[in-house]
Parts: C-alpha cells; structure tokens; sequence
C-alpha cells in the first residue's frame, strides 16, 4: 500500500492493510478493495508472467466513469 488504509474483501471475510503493508494474492484470488481511509488510496500492483486478460470484474461501480473517461 503506497499511501492511505483500504479492507480488502475476500470470500470469508475482510483485512484492513495500511501505508507500507504488503499483500500477496495468489492467482484466481476473489477480492474487492475498499477504500476506507480519508484520503486517497495508491496500491502498487503487479503481476508475473504479465497476462493482459488477469482481471476478471464481478462487480464495478466504476466502470462508466472509466468509459467515460476514456471517451473524452
């Protein structure tokens, strides 16, 4: 976690991570992050072998404020 707090949603429950915590997530993992601090959060992310097809979305709030981003 790069800067702020978020809880990380899994199957079987939450974990909270703040500034400077690391998660390792093993492939095929179900998760949600939450931002649940007052600022910003910045995860770094990354992945090996890079797969551009990894992320698999079930649920997205999101997803019409990227388009629409992406079409501006």
């Amino acid at each position: 976690i790069r800067r702020g707090e978020t809880r990380i949603k899994f199957k079987k429950g939450f974990k909270t991570y703040k500034k400077g915590q690391f998660l390792y997530l093993p492939k095929g993992t179900l998760h949600q992050i939450i931002n649940i601090g007052k600022s910003t959060l910045e995860i770094i992310e990354f992945s090996y072998p890079y797969v551009s097809k990894d992320v698999f979305r079930l649920e997205d709030p999101w997803a019409k404020i990227r388009k629409q981003k992406k079409l501006a």
